[in-house]
């Protein structure tokens, strides 16, 4: 904690307390005051800071939620997944961090306005005693009071001078109302930003209603179209497992096939009396799209997913592979 004095006092702080407990409110000599202010980062939860500081000190918590919805939005790549497995631990720390500073603020804040912080545990408890006591609907109304309070607490003045939980903070630092400034200029803006989503989604589901009506125009968005065709091929792979390897003919024998993204990917082995001309591979590969493309996949491939077709050759001249890439949209 850093302390500080508004003046060196000659003598004794005399004290005037209006009352024990209560409002707390006492009076003071305001030259001789002594103040004592919290540092952002602690452990400890003994002090207090005002409004603007409460608003300062919230930047820690936005920062780690920010950097959780930067997490949540980044694409799910094979790659990103491992590599957000790594930050497992990481990410479970920074979690209990942002619940503790956030706490924190809010029962520094308490203490500012004489309030125990002990109401903030009661806070948290009431989500449980909803959910106990009428259901899914009491566990909304009673989480709600959490986050009133916490935002009362950006309007609620403080004691004047000492109350029950010591002096108060020092004045305000320059860095201090900078802060404060930008924390109530990003909640302004994520207030828009919540207000345009939920008129984006509403609107969304609107024009998804009216397609799916009676006498609706039937078109789906093309991310809507695509994703139902990777569902279907996903449980095509879910049923297909279970059968393979699996002989497709008398040469062919369908050994895999898996979802990757937006790829459907079908591995084949064929038989070793089968071999794959070096000079013809272009020819066989274009033989092979056109085969596809005239199969059932074709609705898959008009809707978005990408085909890629595994041969594999295990003549006496060694294993050779075949691919057939035929990307989404290209049926002609």
């Amino acid at each position: 904690m850093a302390y500080s004095k508004a003046t060196a006092p000659s003598a004794p702080v005399a004290i005037k307390i209006s009352s024990v407990r209560g409002p707390g409110r006492r009076e003071i000599d305001p030259d001789e005051l002594e103040t004592v202010t919290p540092s952002a980062f602690s452990v400890f939860i003994d002090g207090r800071i005002g409004r603007l500081r409460y608003l300062a000190y919230s930047w820690p918590p936005m920062i780690l939620t920010g950097l959780g919805i930067l997490a949540a939005v980044m694409p799910k790549t094979p790659g990103m997944v491992k590599f957000r497995e790594t930050l497992l631990i990481p990410g479970a720390i920074l979690i209990v961090l942002w619940i503790w500073t956030m706490l924190r603020s809010m029962a520094l804040r308490l203490h500012d306005v004489n309030r125990s912080a002990k109401w903030v545990l009661a806070l948290l408890l009431l989500p449980g005693l909803g959910r106990l006591m009428g259901g899914p609907q009491l566990v909304l109304v009673c989480s709600s009071a959490f986050w009133i309070v916490s935002l009362l607490l950006i309007i609620w003045p403080g004691s004047d001078g000492y109350n029950d939980y010591g002096p108060p903070a020092g004045p305000n630092t320059t860095l201090v109302k900078v802060g404060a400034c930008a924390v109530l200029a990003l909640m302004a803006l994520s207030v828009v930003a919540n207000v345009k989503y939920i008129q984006y989604a509403r609107d969304h589901k609107l024009n998804a209603s009216n397609s799916e009506a009676p006498g609706g125009t039937g078109e789906q968005p093309a991310s809507t179209t695509k994703e139902k065709a990777l569902a279907a091929l996903r449980q095509t792979v879910q049923e297909l497992s279970p059968t393979l390897p699996k002989k497709i003919d008398r040469v062919t024998t369908l050994t895999g096939a898996e979802v990757r993204g937006d790829t459907y990917k079908v591995y084949y082995s064929m038989d070793p009396s089968v071999h794959l001309d070096a000079n013809r591979k272009d020819a066989a590969e274009q033989v092979a799209k056109q085969k596809i493309c005239q199969s059932s996949m074709r609705t898959h491939i008009d809707n978005g997913v990408t085909v890629e077709y595994v041969y594999t050759f295990s003549g006496s001249i060694g294993e050779q592979t075949l691919f057939v890439y035929v990307p989404a949209g290209s049926c002609n």
